[in-house]
């Protein structure tokens, strides 16, 4: 498959593994408590969920860091036969939808699911939704782990509407100047932005780097987040983008 997030990866500081390498790390020894889930493992049964709810990969991409000890994979995913991108009017064309996966073996954060979306125009990524397999690390849990990856699946999958919808609704929320300002420094104060960043965001925000960002709305509003946010990790990516999303959602009435 095309590894679309490749770059995104290895920007973001993690190194790129390809399947081969993922299936070939060793996996810590357990002990009387604590059974690790493979990454690989992990993996594999997220592919079977997926095709089970009749979705299909367009491409993916996996990191490891702290040695291998913690993984995040991308999935891009589609309904067979629907188009990735387009010149449509609706929003639903300008990005795609993305499966993260996550797992350590140093107990740093457990097993879990996040949907995400791709914005095509900049390849900016966000992720909302989070599902964690709450199972503990115990004697069954290799049986117990397509089950559980199942549930998750399908959680996930059927938030997609939900993705969008939240989407439209800050494409059609206007934001002034004096509104931007208010939520980039709320941002900071909730840790959805690093305070040290925060005239990135400003800058961004006034002079965006693409032109389908010019419109003074929080949909470029909250890509001027995102674009920053490619300069770091995707674990992080992940825990800024939910809050931010929280924020956007009160700020555009959707809580």
């Amino acid at each position: 498959m095309d590894d679309a997030k490749s770059s995104v990866m290895l920007m973001c500081g993690a190194e790129q593994v390809d399947r081969e390498a993922l299936e070939a790390l060793p996996v810590p020894v357990g002990t009387e408590t604590y059974f690790p889930i493979p990454h690989a493992e992990l993996l594999t049964n997220l592919e079977t969920a997926i095709a089970d709810s009749r979705m299909e990969i367009v491409s993916e991409s996996h990191g490891l860091t702290k040695g291998g000890d913690r993984y995040f994979g991308i999935l891009q995913v589609r309904q067979p036969g629907a188009v990735v991108g387009g010149d449509g009017a609706s929003l639903d064309d300008a990005f795609s939808y993305l499966l993260g996966v996550r797992n350590s073996h140093d107990k740093c954060f457990p097993a879990s699911l996040v949907m995400g979306a791709n914005v095509l125009v900049c390849d900016n990524l966000s992720f909302s939704g989070e599902v964690e397999l709450r199972r503990k690390h115990t004697r069954h849990i290799m049986r117990d782990l397509p089950g559980l990856v199942n549930q998750a699946t399908a959680r996930l999958i059927e938030s997609r509407d939900d993705v969008l919808n939240r989407f439209e609704r800050y494409r059609d929320t206007e934001v002034s100047r004096v509104e931007a300002h208010h939520l980039i420094v709320t941002a900071a104060k909730h840790k959805a932005l690093p305070k040290s960043r925060i005239m990135d965001v400003v800058d961004q925000w006034e002079k965006p780097n693409y032109a389908d960002f010019e419109d003074r709305n929080a949909w470029s509003l909250y890509n001027a987040f995102t674009e920053i946010y490619k300069r770091q990790g995707l674990h992080t990516t992940v825990n800024r983008s939910q809050r931010l999303n929280g924020l956007f959602d009160q700020h555009c009435g959707l809580v």
